[in-house]
């Protein structure tokens, strides 16, 4: 088992931000984004790349505030975390992230 922490800038395309290595499985336990700009809105998608689902979608933030996601995504070998933000660069992404041989 290990813990993984993540962080990425945000651009304003879906760009993956996590894969789960081979032979192993995640539980993603974390996720905040923080807006770097007065607002924005952000996108996080899981799953299978090329069919993943969403978590969020366009959800707003504002300055002074940080969005929660309190419950965990469980990812098997091969799947993905993806995100973006409206504009490239306003937000940050953070991930804390327990990986386990599947």
């Amino acid at each position: 088992m290990a813990f993984i922490n993540k962080t990425a800038v945000l651009t304003d395309t879906l760009a993956t931000v996590y894969t789960v290595p081979a032979l192993k499985e995640a539980v993603v336990h974390a996720v905040y984004f923080t807006p770097l700009v007065a607002s924005t809105e952000v996108t996080i998608k899981a799953g299978v790349s090329g069919s993943t689902g969403h978590i969020g979608k366009d959800v707003p933030l504002v300055a002074g505030g940080t969005l929660f996601f309190p419950k965990p995504v469980n990812l098997a070998a091969g799947e993905i975390l993806e995100a973006k933000a409206t504009v490239s660069s306003d937000a940050e992404l953070f991930l804390s992230i327990l990986e386990k041989d599947a």
